[in-house]
């Protein structure tokens, strides 16, 4: 009767474990699934931002007048050239 039980006992721990086992599998499972669902967010956020700038630089490339632009180059030994808009510098590249 004691030996029965303890092997009915045994048999319900390994139930339990089971069981146990399969809610830490679920559970993982649901955390990869918010995982992944936060870097899509994150992806959206990124593009709708990149979208955002790709818009503002149309919008500034619209006020920017070629005509007025002339490349100056710098100095001897500076290795760059300046582009120059309306007597400011706007930019500095380097020319290998």
């Amino acid at each position: 009767m004691v030996k029965q039980r303890a092997m009915r006992v045994l048999k319900q721990k390994k139930l339990y474990e089971g069981q146990l086992e399969g809610l830490r599998n679920q559970s993982f499972n649901m955390e990869q699934a918010n995982f992944g669902i936060q870097q899509l967010k994150d992806t959206k956020t990124t593009v709708d931002a990149m979208k955002l700038g790709v818009k503002e630089m149309k919008k500034e490339y619209k006020k920017v007048d070629i005509g007025k632009i002339e490349v100056s180059w710098g100095r001897r030994g500076e290795g760059g050239a300046w582009l120059v808009e309306e007597g400011g510098v706007v930019s500095k590249r380097r020319v290998w």
